[in-house]
This record gives structure tokens, sequence and C-alpha cells, in this order.
């Protein structure tokens, strides 16, 4: 009997022992914690390694629309002119137009500019030759030279189709040279046919007023029709003859009535920003 007391004894004093004991950590390690939020690559994307030690970066590539674009211009003209207005007098003081002189032109026209986004401003120069009119009453050829500064608004810049509109100040130089013979009375009193070259040259100023529309053929080229019209006034009007005999004109024929113009259409490249 006390034995059995004994017993019951030690088992209550051990049960609370046993339910205070804690079981021994496991030495395997925790698994890692999985980010929720974790951003995943695309498919077939390789992912990004940073540069190595010593190795340098790519610059970043930056891409500026045709639109905010800005830096040298140039472009180059042909085309056809008819002419318009007076040209002063003849040396027999009768009206001439500008027609008389000549019928058509044909230019060549260079043009050098800065643009500043859908503005453009620069220098315009031009040379031009063409057919003679009714004044010429020997073996007759002509020449002129045109520059000045322009300004030119496009009206859709950056886009493939862009209409533009420009307008411009210049001066204008046309020399126009008649090769004739002439006769000529020598001291003795002889007369002799002599091949003279009478060069006329008319000078002025003038306003350019020209517009087209441009068609993007490449990243910085443009190609498309062009159509101008100047209007100017020979201020000045000179003779020169070589040989120099006294039957050269002589004065200046244009006295304020030669007020003229020029028509012209061609076809103009562009090299853009």
């Amino acid at each position: 009997m006390r034995l059995s007391r004994l017993s019951l004894s030690s088992l209550a004093l051990l049960t609370p022992a046993l339910a205070g004991a804690q079981p021994a950590p496991s030495s395997a390690p925790a698994p890692a914690p999985v980010a929720v939020n974790a951003e995943v690559p695309p498919a077939g994307t390789a992912p990004e390694t940073a540069p190595l030690e010593g190795e340098a970066s790519a610059p970043a590539r930056v891409f500026v629309d045709s639109a905010d674009r800005s830096g040298f211009t140039t472009g180059l003209r042909l085309g056809a002119g008819l002419p318009m207005g007076k040209a002063g007098r003849d040396p027999l003081d009768a009206e001439r137009s500008l027609s008389d002189l000549t019928t058509w032109r044909a230019p060549v026209w260079v043009d050098v500019g800065y643009s500043l986004g859908a503005l453009t401003l620069g220098l315009y120069a031009q040379i031009g030759v063409g057919g003679t009119g009714d004044a010429c009453v020997a073996d007759c050829e002509w020449s002129d030279i045109r520059f000045g500064i322009s300004g030119e608004l496009r009206l859709a810049h950056g886009a493939v189709v862009d209409p533009w509109l420009g307008v411009g100040l210049g001066y204008e130089s046309l020399s126009y040279r008649t090769l004739a013979s002439v006769m000529v009375t020598d001291a003795m009193g002889q007369q002799d046919s002599v091949t003279v070259r009478a060069t006329e040259r008319f000078a002025g100023p003038e306003l350019l007023l020209h517009g087209g529309v441009d068609f993007q053929v490449e990243d910085a080229l443009r190609v498309g029709p062009f159509a101008a019209l100047s209007v100017g006034q020979y201020m000045t009007d000179s003779f020169d003859c070589q040989p120099d005999n006294p039957a050269c004109p002589s004065g200046n024929s244009v006295d304020g009535g030669a007020l003229h113009g020029w028509l012209s259409i061609g076809v103009r490249g562009a090299y853009t920003p």
C-alpha cells in the first residue's frame, strides 16, 4: 500500500515537468522568404547585369523629334521664269519692257540658312540666263545675278508633306551684251567696219515672295515644287563698249521707269536637320 502511494506521488511530481518540456530546435535551415511583389522579367529577355569593374557603360541614345530639330540647311533650285514690267528706255529714247530684252530666264538658285524649328533664316544667291527679245538687233546675250537674305516658315514642320512660305530682300544686277559691227571714220577720213561689244548693266533692289511644298524623301532630304515672285526696281543703268568709240551710248536710261518682276516656278531639293 505504501508502494502504491509512492508511485502515485512520483507520477504527480513528474507530470508538470513533462508538460512544460519543449522539443529541441531543428538544425535544418529555414526556407528563404518569397517576395510577393517581385517583378518578373518578360519571357525571352535577358536579365540586366551590372557592368564589370573598369568597363564603360554605353551612353543612352536620345531621339529628337524632327519638329524640334535645329541646324544648318542647304538647298538647290532649278526652274524657269518669265519677265514682267519695264526696263527704262532704249538708246533711241523709246520705252522698253523687260520682255523686249529677255523672253525667259533659267536660274540656278542656292539657299543657305539656319533652321530654328519651323523658322529658317538665311541667304540666297542665283544666276540666270535665257532667251533674248525683240530689242536685240545683232548678236545678243544676257545674264543676271541676284542675292539677298530671306526667311522661311514651315506650316507643317516635321511632317512628311510640309508646305512653306518665305519672304526675302535682295539685290539684282542684269548685264545685257550686244555684239555688233559699226562704221568708224579714221583720222584720214576713211571709214572702216569695227566689231564693238556693248554692255548695258541694270541694277537695283528687289522684294522676293516665294513658297512651295516639300516632300520628305529621306530623314534629312526634302524635294518639292516652288513658286517665286520677285518685284524690283532698276535704279542705275550704265554702258560700256569695247573698244571704246564715240557711238557708245551713255547716261542713265531708267529714270524711275524700270519697275519690273520675275515669276518663276521649279523644283527645290533641300537638306534639313
